[in-house]
């Protein structure tokens, strides 16, 4: 879809966008999507990517496992991460906190929000399931 830059005043969904939001979006770089930046985005070669940062130990104690989910009938699994804090598992069993990553089914993935995800079980003492889809 050329010329469907949101960034492009006047052009695409630049008129769908809240006003109160457009100063932000005038200072996000231009991006053109279209087919070919769609299939290297999927692919993960249009960005460089970013190495994670190193974790601190109370991060790096937080297990992560991966699971898939069956999907409706003749649907693909959902891979998903599931992290859980340290320490005895309560009598009661863990609440849960549900991730679902921003990108807009083009960018991103489970392991986008991975030491946040860490964090919000450390922090909250629940498990936090990280969906890729």
């Amino acid at each position: 879809m050329p010329g469907n830059n949101m960034s492009s005043k006047g052009s695409g969904s630049r008129p769908l966008i809240a006003p109160e939001l457009l100063p932000m979006l005038d200072h996000l770089p231009a991006f053109d999507f279209n087919e070919e930046t769609l299939r290297a985005l999927r692919a993960g070669t249009a960005m460089a990517p970013r190495k994670r940062p190193p974790l601190s130990p109370e991060l790096e104690a937080v297990t992560c496992e991966q699971h898939f989910i069956p999907g409706p009938a003749g649907a693909p699994e959902v891979r998903v991460l599931v992290y859980t804090p340290p320490g005895p598992k309560p009598a009661a069993g863990y609440p849960a906190l549900l991730h679902m990553h921003g990108g807009g089914y083009v960018i991103g993935n489970a392991e986008t929000h991975d030491g946040s995800n860490r964090s919000l079980a450390t922090e909250l003492g629940c498990r936090v399931v990280s969906v890729d889809y």
